[in-house]
C-alpha cells in the first residue's frame, strides 16, 4: 500500500508505547555530542521500529534520529523514537513516538503516539487527520485568536527570539506542537533545527488538518533538503496559511541565533 498500512504502524507505535511506559520516570538518560539526551528506551524503540519495518516494506529506506540509515530508492520511513526525550527523562508527559513515510521527499503518512496521555495522531495524504478515534477535519485555527490560544515554542525559545504573541508555552515535543496546531489548541507554532523524522511525522497530520509550514523568512520549505537527516536551515512556523504572515511578524531572531 502506498501510504502504508496505518492500522499496522498504530500497532506498532502501541508496542514501542508499551516500551517507553516500562521505564518511564526511570529512564537511563545519557548525553550525545551535542548535549542532547537519549535513553535506552529511544535506543529500544528505534530497534523495534526498524526491525518492524524492515519485516513489512523490505525495500523501503529507514532514516531514524538515534542514526539508523538504511537506503531506499522510493520510500522512506522517518522515525523519532521517543519525540520528547527531556521531558521523558524528566518524568512530564508530553512526549511521544513519531513515525513518518515518505515517498521521493514528499511526506504520504504520519502518526505520533503519545502513551502517557493515551493520544494517537495520523493522517495519509488522502485520509484524516484523525486524533484517536476523532476526524480533525476543521478544527485548526483560522483566525487571529490571542486571547485562549497559545503559540507552541522551544523551551530555549527566551533566550533565541523576542517573541510578540502573548501566550506561548513550550510542551517539549515538536511533533506534539505541530499536532496540537491542526487540533486547534495551539494558533502555531515555531520550530528550531527540526529534522525529518519530525516533520515527516507531523507534517501530513498539520496539511490534511489545513496547516502549512513556512520557514520564518517567509521562504518554502523544501522537505529534499533535509533527506539526509541535516536539520532545517533556519526556524519554522506553522500554523493556517492564512496566519502564518502575521505570526512570523510576532517573532525575532536575537543577535544569539
Amino acid at each position: 500500500m502506498a501510504n502504508g498500512d496505518v492500522q499496522l504502524i498504530t500497532w506498532w507505535l502501541k508496542e514501542a508505547g508499551q516500551i517507553a511506559l516500562s521505564c518511564f520516570n526511570q529512564p537511563q538518560v545519557d548525553f550525545k555530542h551535542d548535549n542532547s539526551p537519549v535513553t535506552q528506551a529511544d535506543r529500544d524503540i528505534e530497534s523495534l521500529l526498524v526491525e518492524r519495518i524492515k519485516k513489512a516494506y523490505p525495500d523501503h529506506g529507514i532514516l531514524a534520529e538515534e542514526g539508523t540509515n538504511v537506503k531506499g530508492v522510493e520510500y522512506l520511513w522517518a522515525l523519532d523514537p521517543i519525540d520528547g526525550t527531556r521531558a521523558f527523562s524528566v518524568g512530564l508527559p508530553f512526549w511521544g513516538i513519531a513515525i513518518g513515510l515518505l515517498r521521493q521527499s514528499r511526506p504520504l503518512t504520519g502518526a505520533y503516539y503519545m502513551p502517557y496521555l493515551n493520544e494517537m495522531y495520523w493522517a495519509t495524504e488522502t485520509d484524516g487527520p484523525y486524533f484517536n478515534d476523532r476526524l480533525l477535519r476543521g478544527a485548526i485555527a483560522t483566525e487571529w485568536d490571542d486571547r485562549l490560544r497559545f503559540l507552541a515554542v522551544p523551551s530555549n525559545a527566551h533566550q533565541v527570539y523576542d517573541i510578540g504573541f502573548p501566550r506561548t508555552r513550550a510542551l517539549g515535543s515538536t511533533v506534539a506542537h505541530l499536532v496540537y496546531v491542526a487540533r486547534g489548541a495551539a494558533i502555531g507554532a515555531l520550530l528550531r533545527r527540526v529534522s525529518l523524522w519530525e516533520l515527516a511525522a507531523g507534517l501530513p497530520i498539520l496539511q490534511r488538518a489545513g496547516g502549512a509550514i513556512r520557514y520564518l523568512s517567509g521562504a518554502p520549505v523544501d522537505i529534499g533538503l533535509l533527506m539526509d537527516g541535516r536539520p532545517a536551515p533556519e526556524p519554522i512556523v506553522a500554523a493556517h496559511p492564512d496566519l502564518i504572515e502575521r505570526l512570523s511578524k510576532c517573532i525575532e531572531v536575537k543577535a544569539v541565533e
